[in-house]
């Protein structure tokens, strides 16, 4: 698992040179691109953005807080709160999306990240039977006002028992 994809970009050897004499379209640009890898990675494989986007979070985290960046409302400061922003709001989305919770540094004691989803409540009884239940409330009309397929319906609730 290649958990450091994200700080091997073009943005963070910017970062990481220095932070002089780095004009800033080539910050622009090597933002854009780290937007990119973000949103390809969380789009692609979820357990390993997971892990990438608190390292990246860690390692922008570490640049806010060095002097030269800290009081900077310069164009550096600037693409480095981008970044964190950014990287916070995936890991927020990766969360939502696949029922994970996943800590970031603005939080404080959370339990750990889990990487399985599992349901609230767990179907017990024979199979027939929910789909019965799934049958009468289509039947009812009561969801989406009675424009719901059986299939659909069914399929989330099989989701929603597990």
């Amino acid at each position: 698992m290649e958990y450091n994809i994200l700080i091997e970009t073009d943005f963070f050897n910017l970062l990481n040179a220095g932070h002089k004499n780095k004009g800033g379209n080539a910050l622009e640009n090597s933002y854009r691109e780290f937007i990119k890898v973000v949103v390809d990675l969380c789009s692609t494989n979820v357990k390993q953005a997971v892990f990438a986007l608190s390292y990246a979070e860690t390692e922008l985290d570490f640049h806010l807080s060095m002097p030269h960046i800290k009081d900077c409302l310069g164009t550096v400061g600037l693409y480095v709160r981008k970044a964190i922003a950014f990287v916070r709001r995936m890991q927020e989305h990766v969360a939502a999306t696949y029922h994970l919770h996943v800590t970031t540094s603005t939080s404080e004691a959370s339990p750990p990240v889990s990487l399985e989803s599992k349901p609230l409540v767990k179907w017990t009884g024979n199979a027939v039977d929910l789909v019965e239940m799934v049958y009468g409330i289509c039947v009812m009309g009561s969801v989406n006002d009675g424009d719901v397929k059986f299939k659909d319906l069914a399929q989330a609730m099989y989701q929603f028992f597990g």
